[in-house]
């Protein structure tokens, strides 16, 4: 794919990350838009259009519309989709360009899918495949994931300050969104993991700050947890479905709701600025979940109304002007 022409575009780019950084999003989203809009320039260039981002008008608008629907899935060119409208979106609010070209040309709603997870028995598996006597460490990370919920960037991210095993919480500093929170460890991972750190984690570590680390004494990276911790843990229990860490931490979700959790309280434990992201497990409603409800909801033990009062109830809208003999 040819390089854009450096142009005066590129201060309007650095200036729209720059609002997206003060918005505190992470490092990591901020390069992945950059890029997306690198793409996007090299489009144009391939393309014989505009080199400039303040010369595109709405014909390039609605080709590169058509031309990701030809390359990619709906799910991918949606994403990289919505970043260019975002920065055309600041653009027009910032004077940058006249008007916005992806004004009528917006990503397709993404349809809601169900979040993968384990079930109570495939995590209880899951975990047991490690051994803790062999695989201390590795016990130790699954656990961690599981019984607080973490990201997988999260996890890899902790320091041995972070953790308080007197007072079993995490401090997981600069997650998504840049926001901190405390979450609780369950007894179990918390013991393990404390057992770990006292007995076999490397004594001079290359990163003497790091939680978990690997071999060498380097803080371990997320292909490491992925390929040789979770990888091997899953053949170990016979499990069919594709696991990632990230399911562990939807599968935690779940089970906290299928035993009576609030909505609230997950939201917390997730680490959700929107509830309306954590209500998306409440469409898993497992059968658990179901004869949870019809066991204690209060709606469920009233009296059925009478035959003759439901057939009463749903007569016509004359039903009340007539005689109680008629």
């Amino acid at each position: 794919m040819r390089r854009p022409i450096r142009s005066g575009t590129d201060q309007a780019t650095n200036r729209f990350l720059d609002s997206l950084r003060a918005k505190r999003l992470t490092e990591s989203t901020v390069r992945e838009k950059q890029r997306t809009l690198l793409r996007f320039r090299c489009w144009l260039a391939d393309e014989g259009h505009v080199t400039s981002l303040t010369a595109v008008g709405e014909t390039e608008a609605h080709e590169y519309r058509r031309w990701l629907d030809e390359q990619l899935s709906p799910r991918s060119w949606n994403a990289m989709l919505a970043s260019v409208a975002q920065f055309f979106d600041w653009a027009a609010r910032h004077n940058v360009v006249i008007i916005n070209p992806f004004e009528r040309v917006r990503p397709l709603p993404v349809v809601k899918t169900l979040p993968p997870y384990l079930t109570q028995q495939e995590v209880k598996a899951l975990l047991e495949a490690c051994d803790p006597e062999t695989q201390l460490r590795d016990r130790a990370v699954l656990e961690v994931i599981y019984s607080s919920a973490l990201r997988l960037r999260e996890l890899i991210r902790l320091d041995l300050t972070d953790v308080d095993f007197g007072g079993r919480t995490i401090t997981i500093r600069e997650s998504k969104g840049r926001k901190d929170r405390v979450v609780p460890v369950g007894r179990i991972a918390a013991k393990l993991t404390q057992r770990y750190v006292q007995t076999k984690r490397v004594a001079a570590p290359c990163d003497a700050r790091a939680l978990f680390v690997d071999d060498m004494g380097n803080r371990m990276a997320a292909e490491d947890v992925s390929n040789y911790i979770l990888a091997p843990a899953i053949r170990g229990a016979g499990i069919q479905k594709r696991v990632t860490p990230h399911v562990l931490r939807h599968s935690c979700a779940v089970h906290m709701l299928e035993n009576g959790a609030g909505v609230r309280e997950v939201q917390m434990l997730l680490g959700h600025a929107k509830i309306t992201t954590t209500q998306k497990y409440l469409n898993v409603i497992p059968f658990e979940l179901k004869k949870a409800h019809a066991a204690s909801h209060p709606g469920e033990h009233r009296a059925k109304p009478k035959a003759e009062e439901l057939k009463w109830r749903r007569g016509s809208k004359w039903d009340a002007l007539r005689r109680p003999h008629e």
